[in-house]
């Protein structure tokens, strides 16, 4: 992979991941993010779809990852959710619909003394 690390604002990068030219030409070939977990525990939530025009950024293209999708939906048991949600982390990665490169925590510290204050 050739890298062009580009340091910038959060507007200039909302900008840029939209145009479809190529790179040489304002557009792009990967964007890297991160997001929480639970933003993924729907599972038709997050950079998953592959629905070309109105996908994510990348505007991914999969009939295949759009059919687990709606099987997932279409469950009528909790083992019809789990094999349609193992079907479609499969396929979404064999279409390379996203990539995950890896995993971090953050340190959180949790007291029972502490509350949200009230407005």
């Amino acid at each position: 992979m050739k890298l062009d690390f580009v340091a910038t604002d959060w507007g200039t990068v909302a900008a840029r991941f939209l145009q479809k030219s190529a790179p040489g030409q304002g557009g792009w070939n990967m964007f890297h993010t991160w997001v929480a977990g639970a933003n993924f525990t729907d599972g038709s939530g997050g950079f998953i779809h592959a629905n070309g025009d109105q996908a994510s950024v990348g505007w991914p293209n999969s009939a295949q990852v759009e059919a687990e999708i709606a099987a997932w939906y279409e469950a009528q048991s909790l083992d019809q959710e789990k094999a349609a949600m193992r079907r479609l982390n499969k396929v979404a990665l064999d279409h390379v619909v996203y990539a995950p490169t890896g995993f971090f925590l953050q340190y959180q510290a949790w007291r029972k003394n502490v509350r949200a204050a009230r407005t």
